[in-house]
């Protein structure tokens, strides 16, 4: 497991020593979740509208979200997935455009 706060080069390299074990090195990256670290984010109704817009959901992420996407990863149920990124975001990335 490598913690969520990493930067994303620091994780890839990390799951590439991973997977050059023969272990399983999935990526997850989560997008900003509604947890105490968004606090200033959420309070800044301009900022947050930003976002959001970029967002298809129009919302913000859940923790149980993405420990969901771990916990269907860490299961039998995902034995042949190896070597990628699943992007727990709400569509931010594939729709995201600079403000």
């Amino acid at each position: 497991m490598i913690n969520y706060h990493s930067h994303p080069e620091t994780a890839e390299g990390t799951a590439e020593g991973i997977r050059k074990l023969g272990r399983k090195a999935v990526l997850v990256q989560a997008d900003l979740s509604t947890t105490g670290g968004t606090r200033n984010l959420c309070s800044d109704p301009e900022k947050l509208k930003a976002l959001l817009d970029n967002i298809p959901l129009k919302r913000l992420g859940k923790t149980t979200g993405v420990a969901g996407v771990v916990a269907f990863l860490a299961s039998t149920d995902a034995d042949y997935i190896r070597g990628t990124t699943i992007f727990v975001d709400g569509g931010l990335t594939w729709n995201y455009s600079e403000q």
